[in-house]
């Protein structure tokens, strides 16, 4: 009950912080349909963002949260590769991710995670597709 409280607090948060704060970055943009933003953060022209993603059953953990961050002038999200608090690892599932059309996603600019399965892949956490 607890995490499902923390949750909707971080949604709610996230929300009132892109209606106009994010200027460019947009959560579909980096969601795609297949995470779900939990935690967010504004600071100068950057908005930084955890989205969580489920892993694989062979997995020791049931969700990883993946920190991005965006330019707020250009609207490109990449792989935070200086997050203070990395790749972490949860043992309880991620929101369910929204899915959104390809329209709503048409006009998103490229999300740079080349290298983030990759990142995953050899730390044992790549989550199920």
């Amino acid at each position: 009950m607890l995490l499902q409280v923390l949750t909707f607090i971080v949604i709610l948060s996230f929300d009132v912080a892109l209606s106009g704060s994010a200027g460019k970055c947009r959560s579909e943009c980096v969601e795609r349909g297949e995470g779900f933003i939990v935690r967010a953060h504004l600071k100068d022209d950057s908005a930084m963002v955890g989205v969580c993603r489920n892993t694989t059953s062979g997995s020791s953990s049931k969700s990883i949260v993946t920190p991005y961050v965006c330019d707020r002038n250009i609207g490109a999200w990449s792989f935070h590769e200086d997050d203070e608090e990395g790749i972490v690892r949860f043992d309880v599932v991620c929101p369910t991710a929204k899915q959104y059309t390809q329209e709503e996603l048409a006009d998103c600019p490229p999300t740079i995670v080349a290298n983030l399965d990759e990142i995953l892949e050899s730390s044992g956490q790549l989550p199920s597709q």
